[in-house]
């Protein structure tokens, strides 16, 4: 099962008295989690811990995944998106994400603060016809707040300010809510407004408009059409926090042992 995370070997180990563990996850017994079943849809976190399986503040994960489909073995790999811990960790079950009111945290701060804005350097974009062919190119934004119950509340959505510019720098913004974990195409979540653009949108940005503005990660994912209707996985795009950070927490309350 994914939820077990991976089984470390006792020399693979950093805790509250050794931080110097430069070498912990790279064990060549260890590492890789087990694959999820078929048709998998949620969100995997991963956190660092104690031996006792309570968080601890350092820093000795890499993160990295890979979907594959199993008719053609057609495959897209991408790295985790990650923040940054501290040693102020007081090892309960809420993380605590930059400077947040949210309950349990009293201005605690164990983790980095999660970027409330994010830039994608896709090139053109938007269900335009490739250059020379029937194909089409567009842009799979992945979605999920920084700020998460596991113990069962609701996922909160992502209000958010989507504006996307052309090679020329012509501009058009949306505003738009996304529900949390939800996956959706570029032109869809611009609701026809980047047709102004004629399919030469080459760079989005994407900003919470939350007061105050909410931390979220993003996945950009290139999805490329055929032109038989076919969509092909495409290739991960690089996403850049684009300079904006909002504190949020994660509750782990029933997870933890």
């Amino acid at each position: 099962m994914v939820s077990v995370g991976r089984v470390p070997f006792d020399f693979d180990l950093c805790d509250l008295d050794n931080f110097d563990c430069p070498q912990a996850g790279l064990s060549p017994f260890v590492g890789a989690l087990a694959g999820v079943r078929d048709g998998f849809d949620g969100t995997m976190i991963c956190l660092e811990t104690l031996p006792s399986g309570l968080p601890i503040g350092s820093n000795s994960l890499a993160g990295a995944g890979k979907i594959v489909r199993r008719s053609d073995a057609d495959a897209a790999r991408f790295e985790a998106l990650g923040l940054v811990g501290f040693e102020d960790n007081d090892g309960d079950s809420v993380l605590c994400m930059g400077e947040t009111s949210e309950a349990g945290c009293d201005g605690r701060t164990e983790y980095d603060s999660c970027p409330s804005s994010w830039e994608v350097d896709h090139g053109r974009s938007g269900s335009a016809p490739l250059a020379g062919s029937e194909a089409s190119l567009d842009v799979e934004l992945t979605f999920m707040p920084c700020s998460i119950d596991l113990d069962g509340g609701p996922v909160r959505s992502v209000e958010l300010l989507v504006s996307s510019t052309d090679d020329v720098g012509q501009r058009v913004a949306v505003d738009a809510s996304v529900g949390g974990g939800t996956t959706i195409l570029l032109s869809d979540l611009m609701r026809g407004a980047a047709d102004a653009l004629d399919g030469r949108a080459v760079r989005t940005e994407l900003r919470s408009r939350s007061d105050p503005p909410a931390g979220f990660a993003v996945l950009a994912r290139e999805v490329r059409g055929d032109g038989d209707g076919e969509a092909r996985i495409g290739s991960f795009i690089p996403v850049f926090p684009g300079g904006e950070a909002s504190g949020g927490v994660i509750y782990l309350r029933g997870v933890l042992p």
